[in-house]
């Protein structure tokens, strides 16, 4: 079926095998894509990665029990999972750092100084591909999801990236400043899960005069 299919077939597996256990680790407990998330009033909260496992709660011994049974049901059918760490109010997953104490969701220390250092690297040399500065640029929409509003700083270097293709070439002007910018945005991304929700819904689209409509 070619490798395009094998990280679409290994997430189903994965789901497969936790929606056969039930219980807080089956498909109506998932946070998925493009439906409402579960909420933790009604127990835990699991999230599947290809054969990443996450688990949220409030209580600790229920977390590292489903955990548990995740870890034999996968065992049982060959998976070799990641190592199991045990629950705690402050993790890591995914390159997120998860704070259940503030009650946030930031980068992780790895993953914000590999792309930090990564856009200095473009910055100093000034010359990339095309395919490269898209490979950033996938890093950045990453990341840039927990502070949605950043996203807004990235034009030029999509352009550059659509033009260039394969291509080496020199970086414009404007594709630096938004890798400056990047850079300097990235201690922001975080995402405060206390926050209210706004009764306000707001939407923008852009126009020639660079102002939102």
């Amino acid at each position: 079926m070619g490798f395009t299919w094998a990280l679409w077939g290994s997430q189903r597996c994965h789901e497969q095998v936790l929606d056969d256990l039930g219980g807080a680790l089956r498909a109506a407990c998932r946070m998925r894509d493009g439906v409402k998330p579960p909420s933790l009033s009604d127990g835990c909260v699991n999230l599947v990665y290809v054969y990443n496992l996450v688990v949220f709660g409030t209580c600790q011994v229920t977390v590292d029990a489903e955990l548990e049974r995740a870890r034999l049901a996968r065992a049982g059918v060959g998976f070799v999972p990641h190592e199991l760490e045990a629950a705690a109010l402050q993790a890591e997953a995914l390159g997120a750092s998860i704070d259940g104490r503030g009650v946030t969701v930031g980068l992780s220390q790895g993953r914000y100084w590999k792309l930090y250092r990564g856009m200095h690297a473009f910055i100093r040399r000034r010359k990339a591909t095309g395919h490269e500065v898209r490979v950033v640029l996938g890093h950045l929409c990453f990341a840039f999801l927990l502070r949605r509003c950043c996203l807004s700083s990235l034009s030029a270097l999509f352009r550059f990236a659509e033009d260039m293709g394969p291509r080496r070439g020199r970086l414009w002007p404007s594709a630096i400043r938004e890798l400056k910018m990047a850079c300097g945005l990235l201690c922001l991304v975080r995402a405060d899960l206390k926050a209210p929700w706004s009764e306000v819904v707001m939407v923008t689209d852009a126009c020639e005069t660079g102002f939102g409509v």
